[in-house]
């Protein structure tokens, strides 16, 4: 016998993987700030690099919103052979795989933090980062509507 999926308690484990994906923000900020601390003045270890790599990086947080898009609706594709156990698993899954679309560009700021030195560009990479993961952070509501349980979705 089957046993049957709890939504509810499926959603928890799923928002609690989210919330500390987005507590590795956090980390990645320590980690800039006790390098700005600790190596004052930081310039980087690579500051010549910086300019060509900083226009690249910022053309593939364009890319990443893109990708997500891409990358969930093709996760969340319903089949006819699709049962709730499935369904619940293309919830989690998809929200897991965005929020790690959402760390790159955190992550290229620290890139970009380590060649050149500059905080600055980290922030606003972080920043985009952060905006993301609150756009797609899971919501009962749409885990809910996905299942057929409310008429509206996203």
């Amino acid at each position: 016998m089957e046993h049957e999926v709890d939504l509810q308690k499926e959603y928890r484990i799923t928002a609690i993987i989210a919330g500390a994906m987005i507590a590795a923000l956090l980390i990645y900020t320590a980690i800039v700030e006790v390098t700005k601390y600790r190596h004052s003045p930081f310039t980087g270890f690579s500051p010549d690099t910086l300019s060509p790599v900083k226009d690249i990086f910022l053309l593939a947080v364009l890319v990443v919103f893109v990708a997500i898009r891409k990358v969930r609706s093709s996760i969340l594709k319903k089949e006819k052979t699709d049962n709730r156990k499935t369904l619940i698993k293309k919830l989690k899954v998809s929200t897991i795989v965005t929020f790690a679309f959402c760390e790159i560009p955190a992550i290229l700021g620290l890139v970009v933090f380590f060649l050149g030195g500059r905080d600055n560009e980290y922030y606003i990479l972080l920043v985009c980062s952060m905006v993301i993961m609150f756009v797609y952070f899971p919501r009962i509501r749409h885990w809910q509507a996905f299942m057929g349980r409310i008429s509206s979705f996203y």
